[in-house]
């Protein structure tokens, strides 16, 4: 879902901690480290989320329809900033409350919407480094870590 402002437009893009391949893994490495500690990274509170987005549609010289779609990120908060936080950001998952107002809400209502989740809310956890792997695709892979 999305709409024109003119520039871009806003979308949603629901996510659940298990998004793999292709979506939000819920996964983060913890920083300095030789051999990165991959975490499993989810909401206590919901199992699927919105995460705030904006997407184009263009059409190149050639006729090549090119259509992008970029995650905003906001502050981390800080559950993030101790397991995963080398650039000082975090996806903006939104409130349901929320939804309404990013897709449908102008500019300055839609910002006011991008603020940090609650780190109560959140849980990280290491899991096996397996993960990095595109062979394995079960259950265990985001199991704590022994």
């Amino acid at each position: 879902m999305g709409f024109d402002t003119g520039v871009g437009r806003r979308s949603r893009n629901s996510s659940t901690p298990h998004g793999r391949p292709g979506g939000n893994t819920g996964l983060a490495d913890l920083p300095g480290t030789l051999a990165q500690q991959p975490f499993f990274i989810r909401l206590l509170d919901r199992s699927v989320f919105g995460l705030a987005a904006i997407w184009d549609r263009s059409v190149s010289e050639d006729d090549d329809v090119i259509e992008s779609c970029s995650i905003v990120c906001v502050p981390p908060n800080e559950l993030m900033t101790t397991v995963a936080n080398t650039d000082g950001r975090m996806p903006a998952i939104l409130r349901r409350k929320d939804y309404q107002t990013w897709l449908k809400g102008t500019p300055v209502e839609a910002k006011a919407a991008l603020r940090p989740y609650s780190p109560q809310s959140m849980q990280a956890y290491p899991i096996s480094p397996r993960i990095n792997s595109t062979l394995p695709d079960d259950p265990g892979l985001i199991q704590p870590a022994a």
